[in-house]
């Protein structure tokens, strides 16, 4: 049962946001050929990203920032470690299903669902739930990796006017089985299985204005050898929460509050409960609307953890969007952790800033902060991200990140690493068949003195990569394309036996392309294309790799290539998109003339009626007449 709580602080202020089209979502990925961007696919102009799939079929990508509200500990998190998530859902009249997939900094979560409807307000739904986290904040216990996996098969049952008119009950009733399985295994995190079969209500009125009630309650059916006595009792829960859907008093209309409280947990805890064991058995949180329209501030009490029942801890926060300026957008967010009693809760606060503005097809920029200062660990996160259309057949890219992490107060015992890239690419203006680029990526790690001491030895590194890019558009059909690329790396981690220093090493790789397409527009969408490439690296030596994709152009800018690769190296820091490696590769291949063809056709009276593809085909643009 997911506490409401728990959510307070994910909720978006305004939740109606346009759907993209398939190929309009693909089609603006092909941005990160110019500029790897990681987050490309999960937000657009700072806004979370919903795509129609078609009838009744949809999916939801984001990045979700990190909050104290998700961690039933309220134990910070990394600064810069967003959640990124991804939800398929179809919604058809007689079945439905759910597929999800969430990537949090320090693990990974997997979820699979659907139900099949009986009649009206009735049916059977199963989902299973598979985590795995990295806990490095369990009190004297070593960094311990959970897996968890969770199933539950179950009726569900919803009536409105149950005996009352204007309300509206529902009611589950099922199985869960969940297993444990901690490496290595700690006293707060024990090996733990079993089954139980579960109750599950909610009474709550029709027009949502009004207090709902909520139940839960479980009976162990099998249950294995566990240290944690709470993991073989039964389950019991209940709460209520309010909201207020017109303003009443000094609440104004948007504001709600909710109460947990869980004598008994059992093995199906609610959450983390059975992950993380200090979880908390009392909660009551309050959100209220800040006035703004586009705000909120929120607060939570938690009280009783199983690791300590005098813990108490209590968690506040405030965040919202604001308009600087015509076109620009500003969210922040300020939230804090506060220890009320106990020795297990954490003191935390965290500031999330970010500024952006979005002129297609001139530019975009936005920028980001993260600062987390808690009493175990400090740390901050910068990101900035530019694309400038710098003439009719020019575009600029730029993208810079830096991380920060230390130890409470202990300014030199930190770790700092920072990434990146600029790019600059030009278009041929007459015939549009000639792209040319060059990127510089910058990356490195530093270790403080201090540190690197407690490591046993030195970490830092220092890289620059050069990448010059070349494509020819030779008719309708034949493209060409020559990639060469440069790396100087300086890691302390590699040092030379012979004269006790690290050397300068050098790495350089060329690959070369033939595509052939059946069009670059229309119906026709079936290529063939084929690769050489070399490497030649200081440590490793020379390589060479050659193969061959079959691709199905989904959009304009992506085609998804299968390729196979007789022969091959891998090298990613350095080869970004393509994939020279030897084996089968699956992929989707944005090319970099698709790029910057998005952004300086756009707004160009001939962009429509002359594309880059068709001006190929006229007399007298064919390349050499």
């Amino acid at each position: 049962m997911l506490s409401t709580t728990a959510c307070l602080a994910q909720t978006p202020v305004d939740p109606a946001l346009p759907r993209e089209k398939p190929r309009e979502f693909l089609d603006t990925l092909s941005d990160t050929a110019l500029v790897a961007d990681r987050d490309a696919i999960y937000r657009r102009n700072g806004q979370r990203r919903e795509v129609d799939l078609g009838p009744g079929l949809s999916a939801a990508l984001d990045v979700v920032p990190p909050s104290f509200l998700d961690n039933p500990r309220g134990t910070p998190g990394q600064a810069g470690g967003d959640g990124r998530t991804i939800v398929l859902t179809s919604r058809q009249p007689s079945y439905g299903f759910d597929l999800g997939y969430e990537r949090p900094p320090t693990g990974r979560t997997t979820r699979i669902g659907g139900h099949v409807r009986l009649g009206p307000g009735h049916e059977i739904y199963l989902w299973q739930r598979d985590r795995a986290l990295e806990v490095a904040d369990l009190p004297d216990t070593p960094e311990t990796g959970l897996r968890r996996r969770d199933r539950e098969l179950a009726w569900r049952w919803r009536a409105a006017d149950a005996g009352t008119a204007g309300w509206l009950a529902s009611s589950e009733l099922g199985l869960h089985d969940a297993r444990l399985t901690p490496e290595p295994d700690s006293r707060l995190a024990p090996a733990a299985a079993g089954a139980m079969a579960f109750w599950r209500g909610r009474l709550e009125p029709v027009d949502g204005q009004g207090p709902s009630l909520v139940a839960r309650a479980g009976w162990p059916v099998h249950q294995a050898e566990t240290a944690l006595p709470e993991h073989a009792a039964r389950a019991l829960e209940l709460g209520a929460d309010w909201r207020w859907t017109t303003p009443d008093g000094w609440l104004p209309a948007g504001s709600r509050t909710s109460w947990r409280v869980a004598p008994r947990l059992g093995l199906a805890g609610d959450e983390e409960a059975l992950t993380l064991p200090a979880a908390y058995q009392q909660r009551l949180g309050l959100e209220v609307p800040d006035g703004s329209g586009r705000g909120a501030v929120w607060g939570q009490l938690r009280r009783h953890s199983l690791a300590d029942p005098d813990d108490a801890l209590a968690v506040l926060g405030w965040r919202r969007s604001w308009t600087p300026a015509p076109r620009w957008g500003l969210d922040t967010q300020l939230e804090q952790s506060v220890p009320v009693a106990g020795s297990t809760p954490v003191r935390a606060t965290q500031l999330g800033l970010r500024l952006s503005t979005s002129r297609f097809p001139q530019g975009s920029f936005s920028t980001a902060l993260n600062v987390v200062n808690a009493s175990t660990t400090d740390s901050a996160f910068h990101e900035t991200r530019l694309t400038r259309r710098l003439a009719d057949d020019w575009l600029g890219a730029l993208r810079v990140t830096a991380e920060r992490s230390q130890p409470h107060g202990s300014t030199g015992l930190g770790t700092t690493e920072f990434k990146g890239a600029g790019s600059l690419g030009w278009r041929e203006p007459h015939q549009r068949a000639l792209h040319l680029l060059t990127r510089l990526t910058w990356a490195g790690r530093e270790v403080d003195p201090a540190a690197e001491d407690l490591a046993s030895g030195k970490t830092d590194r220092r890289a620059g990569i050069w990448l010059g890019h070349a494509s020819y558009l030779v008719d309708a059909h034949h493209s060409t394309m020559l990639r060469l690329s440069r790396r100087l790396e300086r890691d302390e981690r590699r040092i030379d036996p012979a004269s006790g220093a690290t050397p300068l090493r050098r790495t350089d790789i060329w690959l070369a392309r033939w595509t052939w397409e059946q069009a670059r527009t229309g119906d026709r969408r079936w290529s063939l294309s084929g690769h050489v490439a070399g490497r030649d690296d200081a440590l490793e030596g020379r390589a060479l790799g050659w193969g061959a994709e079959v691709g199905y152009r989904l959009s304009s800018r992506a085609t998804l290539a299968i390729g196979v690769n007789p022969r091959g190296w891998s090298d990613n820091e350095i080869t970004v998109e393509e994939r020279p490696r030897r084996g089968v590769s699956l992929r989707l291949r944005f090319a970099i003339e698709g790029a910057l063809a998005r952004w300086l056709d756009a707004g160009r009276e001939d962009a429509l009626d002359q594309p880059a593809d068709q001006l190929a085909d006229q007399p007298g643009n064919q390349p050499g007449r």
